[in-house]
């Protein structure tokens, strides 16, 4: 006498057959999107996504960083200005994207 009969070892290896296809050869989900560039990559942005920003009185490299939430190194690198080296009053600063969109 058989164990099974054998349409249900038919219908089990079937089964075992389709469920291995699916899991093989189901179609994975595209990667998410790459992130947006932002200064820190080492990316050059577009000239016109610059901002002009004319220094004021009391104003500071980490004062005017902090107003536009940029970290002060690039806001160094983009106007050539020295590590111990502040911008000086009514001299225009560029303003790289913050990459927070």
């Amino acid at each position: 006498m058989p164990l099974l009969p054998d349409w249900k070892w038919k219908l089990a290896v079937t089964i075992l057959v389709v469920t291995a296809a699916a899991v093989l050869f189901w179609p994975l989900p595209d990667p998410p999107p790459p992130p947006p560039p932002t200064a820190e990559s080492g990316l050059e942005f577009d000239p016109d996504e610059y901002l002009h920003y004319t220094v004021q009185y009391g104003d500071t490299i980490r004062s005017i960083a902090h107003l536009f939430v940029v970290p002060q190194s690039d806001l160094r690198r983009c106007n050539s200005l020295g590590e111990s080296e502040e911008p000086e009053l009514g001299q225009v600063l560029l303003i790289p994207p913050s990459g927070n969109n």
